[in-house]
This record gives C-alpha cells, sequence and structure tokens, in this order.
C-alpha cells in the first residue's frame, strides 16, 4: 500500500479526534458534519457506521476504515483518466488493442484474437469499439 496507506491513516487520525486508535460513532458524526452544509441525520451516521464496524464491537478500527474506504466507487475523474491513458490513440474508444493491453495489465495474457473480438462486441456493441459510457459500466459490474 505505501504511501496511500500513509495518507489513509492521515485521515483517520482526523476522524480519530480522541487518539485512541479507533472512530467513536459520535467522531463519525462530527467528520460528516465538517462535510456537509446541514447538520447529518443521526439515522444516516447509525446506518453508516454500522455498515463499517464490521466486527459491531462500537468503534471502527484502522482495517475497518481502509476496508470501507477501498469498497467505495472510484471518482469519475479518476476513471475518466484511466480511460484517457488506455485510449492510446486519442479516439474516445477503446479499440480491440488497447482493451488487450488492458486486460495484459490484469492478469490475462492468453487472450486470443477471437476472445477478443467477443469481447469488445460484448461491451462495445456491433461496432466493437468501447465508449467511455461502457466503459463505465463495465467498471461498475467488477
Amino acid at each position: 500500500m505505501g504511501d496511500s496507506e500513509e495518507q489513509l491513516r492521515k485521515v483517520f487520525q482526523t476522524f480519530d479526534t480522541s487518539g485512541d486508535g479507533t472512530i467513536s460513532k459520535s467522531e463519525l458524526g462530527k467528520a460528516i458534519a465538517q462535510c456537509e452544509k446541514t447538520p447529518p441525520d443521526q439515522k444516516l451516521i447509525d446506518a453508516l457506521f454500522n455498515a463499517i464496524d464490521k466486527d459491531g464491537k462500537g468503534s471502527i478500527d484502522f482495517n475497518e476504515f481502509v476496508e470501507f474506504i477501498l469498497s467505495l466507487p472510484p471518482p469519475v475523474e479518476a476513471v475518466r483518466a484511466a480511460f484517457q491513458e488506455m485510449d492510446t490513440d486519442g479516439s474516445g474508444y477503446l479499440e480491440k488493442g488497447e482493451l488487450k493491453k488492458l486486460l495484459e495489465k490484469a492478469g490475462a495474457t492468453k487472450v486470443s484474437d477471437q476472445q477478443m473480438e467477443q469481447i469488445c462486441k460484448e461491451i462495445g456493441g456491433e461496432d466493437g469499439k468501447v465508449s467511455f459510457e461502457e466503459f463505465c459500466s463495465l467498471m461498475a459490474q467488477l
């Protein structure tokens, strides 16, 4: 994890105002209140807290916090940046070759051209080109 773990630890520590190594429900409420223009709904805080507090101990430890953050969908800007990085010809679409590079980076080394054709048609429709919207739909299914 490296740098990202350090960043998450800093965020965790800003939530953990008591410095006891865990985030209480009231600390979570205060953190949400700082982000919101209106006071947060207590039911929302309760539901969020219970979703993050996997072990049910009544406090959120660092591991639970990290697990929750990693489960969140990435911001659209990050997905768009990833898409543009893969779109090496700048066409606004991912074609077969670009998608194949993506799959190879993800560890799928033996994808035949025929399989790539099928994958492109499934994701991108008849033209076999994957638009940003189609890419987002694909990411949402993963």
